[in-house]
C-alpha cells in the first residue's frame, strides 16, 4: 500500500510514502494517460487549443483537468 501526501517542497513534487519506484511511475503514466484520453474524448479541439499553451504536455493535461474540475471558475482547488 502507497500513501500519496501532496505538499509544497523544493521541487513541488508529490512524496509516495512506501512506495517502489517502479510502482510510482506506473502509477503516474497510467494516470496520465487517463486524463489525456478523457481531455481528447471531451472535445476535438481540446489537444489543438491546449497545443498552444507554453507548457509541457503533462502541464496542459492536468491544468485542462483542473480547469474542467473548477465548476465556479475561482480558480480555487480544495
Amino acid at each position: 500500500m502507497c500513501i500519496i501526501i501532496n505538499f509544497k517542497s523544493n521541487n513541488n513534487s508529490l512524496m509516495f510514502i512506501g512506495c517502489p519506484e517502479l510502482k510510482k511511475q506506473l502509477f503516474l503514466r497510467d494516470l496520465m494517460t487517463l486524463m489525456q484520453e478523457k481531455m481528447e474524448a471531451s472535445n476535438i479541439d481540446s489537444n489543438e487549443t491546449t497545443v498552444k499553451w507554453q507548457a509541457s504536455k503533462e502541464e496542459r493535461i492536468a491544468t485542462w483537468h483542473f480547469v474542467m474540475l473548477d465548476k465556479n471558475k475561482n480558480k480555487v482547488f480544495l
